[in-house]
């Protein structure tokens, strides 16, 4: 019922006889007054904020770029003040991974029309606006990538890799490339031994010659992670030349494994990411491409012979 609510009112202010009302402007209003209500007012249940949210999602969605110009800022603006804000409303909110998948939606929808507007002459929004709102959305999506939840998760990267692909070839590097390094994080090495060292000792000797140990890193964000990863390879957007480091994390997340506090696996979520992102970069890149990687640079779990 909620979905089916969201789909009719959207489509009737989307309606051009109700945008010469000014009923889209007046309804999106209404929508935030709710989830960022005035006063000490009881908050709003969750599925009122979830209702609420996913109107606002369905119309970024359902919009012509013409129409919403006008509410990109403030809506955007007003979306990251829920996830910002200390109030009870915003306590509710954080609480659902449904309202959390949806404002991740909100604020890539937004952020898209923000970098078409920009593409225009007549740019509605200015240069710093612009470049405010994909600082916070890129910023947001990357804390995203560690949330508890996986429908969360999987939004995040979705979101990431869309928005990278729009971006100039520049700034689409350095995306990719923070999304390469925070897998780099936290990574330690294994000597044939078994003995484990720090990445400083292992340059040392020689990091391609040993094995590495990925029991100290957080499952949770590496899947959120490589799903970007898989994401961006599907849509093409990491440049050859960023190949090898894309890969060696989808090669070392293939034998990923972790236990829960209680026992429980807690890697099948990373490596399915890694076949998925694997699988991605077959597809989409061609022999040539791929023949032109070197395997000796990436470090697998398997002798290197």
């Amino acid at each position: 019922e909620r979905e089916a609510a969201t789909i009719v009112l959207a489509r009737l202010v989307l309606r051009r006889d109700m945008q010469a009302l000014g009923l889209l402007t007046n309804l999106t209003d209404w929508a935030f007054s709710l989830v960022q209500p005035a006063g000490s007012s009881d908050p709003p249940s969750v599925y009122t904020c979830i209702g609420v949210l996913s109107f606002i999602a369905r119309l970024g969605a359902s919009g012509q770029v013409d129409d919403f110009a006008p509410l990109v800022s403030p809506v955007f603006g007003q979306t990251l003040q829920i996830l910002q804000g200390n109030s009870a409303v915003s306590d509710v909110i954080k609480s659902s991974a449904l309202a959390r998948k949806t404002i991740i939606k909100i604020l890539r929808t937004v952020t898209v029309m923000a970098l078409s507007l920009s593409e225009r002459e007549d740019n509605a929004i200015s240069d710093d606006q612009i470049s405010t709102i994909l600082e916070d959305a890129i910023d947001h999506f990357l804390v995203a990538l560690a949330d508890k939840d996986t429908p969360v998760r999987f939004a995040a990267s979705k979101a990431l890799s869309i928005i990278t692909l729009k971006l100039d070839p520049d700034m689409a590097v350095e995306v990719i490339e923070a999304v390469t390094g925070s897998l780099e994080e936290n990574i330690l090495y294994e000597k044939p031994n078994g003995t484990i060292v720090t990445p400083l000792e292992a340059r040392r000797i020689g990091i391609n010659t040993l094995k590495r140990n990925l029991s100290a890193v957080d499952a949770q964000r590496w899947q959120g992670l490589i799903l970007t990863l898989g994401h961006l390879l599907f849509r093409r957007a990491p440049p050859t030349h960023q190949l090898g480091d894309v890969l060696q994390p989808l090669v070392s997340g293939l034998d990923f494994e972790q236990r829960s506090s209680t026992g429980s696996s807690v890697g099948t979520g990373v490596r399915d990411a890694s076949c998925f992102g694997i699988w991605a970069l077959s597809r989409k890149y061609t022999t040539q491409e791929l023949l032109a990687l070197k395997p000796q640079t990436i470090s697998t779990a398997t002798a290197q012979g």
